[in-house]
């Protein structure tokens, strides 16, 4: 029940069109399985031993608060880093909506590449665990 209420909270006009229970059982489907893959972005994070925070708030230079997913620190340097998990890129309105978080970043400082990384998933891009742990250790565990 907890996960229907928050998946209609999250609604966005899709496919489906209308808020039909079909509709609302996909998006709970979708949000479990994309909370499920944020608990295994932590777990590597925690296996790592990799300072982070989960949705921290962070403030925007107009005042603005973003949640980035997580907020990592990459101890032998001090500089903090941003990841942002994008797990519904074949919705649109999703889509567009991480475009533009992507482009406040950038307004802010917070450029890809630099400190800023994103992992994504789509219909038949689906995340690699082994890649991801590859990516964190190159960057977290190396100077």
């Amino acid at each position: 029940m907890v996960l229907m209420r928050l998946a209609a909270s999250f609604l966005v006009q899709t496919a489906c069109g209308s808020l039909s229970t079909n509709c609302l059982v996909q998006k709970e489907y979708m949000l479990k399985l994309r909370q499920e893959v944020k608990e295994e972005i932590e777990d590597i994070g925690k296996y790592l031993g990799i300072p982070y925070r989960y949705e921290a708030q962070l403030k925007l230079k107009n005042g603005k608060r973003k949640y980035p997913d997580f907020t990592l620190l990459k101890v032998k340097t001090r500089e903090v880093i941003y990841h942002e998990h994008f797990g519904l890129l074949d919705n649109e309105e999703y889509r567009q909506a991480s475009l533009n978080k992507l482009d406040e970043y950038s307004k802010n400082g917070i450029y890809l590449g630099k400190n800023l990384i994103i992992t994504y998933e789509a219909e038949g891009h689906y995340l690699n665990i082994k890649e991801i742990k590859k990516m964190m250790k190159e960057i977290f565990l190396f100077v």
